[in-house]
């Protein structure tokens, strides 16, 4: 991420392959072999885009406590991708009464596949 910070400021679109572990979006062959074989999805992320994204999520972070509407988050405890302890932490700075969290022990990223 501080390659990502600098380049970005340099050179934006500078990009390179993210490095995702595909096999980490879903317990399930066949969700993985659909998700490779799909036209729209790439493995190449910008700079940019990196330092752009985790600026975002500190933002979110720093902000959780300003949300004034019903949160409910379902999350893959065994999620490589985006960390459980994310969702966890924010849920915890949501003052908002209405919230909720479901943590599916064996799911990963793809918590609805």
């Amino acid at each position: 991420m501080t390659f990502a910070r600098l380049i970005s400021r340099v050179r934006p679109p500078f990009s390179m392959k993210s490095g995702l572990d595909v096999t980490a979006i879903s317990r399930d062959p066949q969700v993985i072999a659909a998700y490779k074989a799909d036209p729209q999805v790439h493995d190449v992320g910008t700079a940019r885009l990196a330092a752009e994204s985790e600026k975002t999520v500190a933002w979110i972070q720093e902000h959780a406590a300003e949300l004034r509407v019903p949160v409910f988050i379902q999350h893959g405890e065994a999620d490589h991708i985006a960390l459980p302890d994310g969702s966890r932490g924010f849920l915890y700075n949501v003052t908002e009464s209405d919230t909720g969290v479901h943590a599916d022990p064996g799911a990963f990223h793809q918590v609805h596949n």
